[in-house]
């Protein structure tokens, strides 16, 4: 059997789809903010491993992991730090 599904409203009485709605371009900025993001992050860490051959000593498997590793990790501490 098919139900319909209830309408949801908003506490002040407006339709639901009037106060979920975001414009095009508060989308178009956080799509658009995210990818240019996730770029730097990849070529900031490929720039970062390709310089670890001239590093004049050796480092152990888990010292180049956190190494390379390190502008992500700061990022994501910056961002708790930060808060919402």
């Amino acid at each position: 059997m098919y139900r319909k599904p209830r309408q949801r409203s908003h506490p002040d009485g407006a339709s639901w789809r009037s106060w979920t709605r975001v414009s095009p371009q508060a989308f178009t900025g956080t799509w658009r903010t995210g990818c240019i993001g996730g770029f730097l992050f990849g070529y900031d860490t490929s720039n970062i491993g390709s310089a670890l051959g001239f590093i004049p000593y050796h480092l152990s498997s888990f010292a180049t992991g956190y190494l390379v590793a390190g502008a992500s990790l700061g990022a994501a501490v910056g961002a708790l730090i930060a808060g919402p």
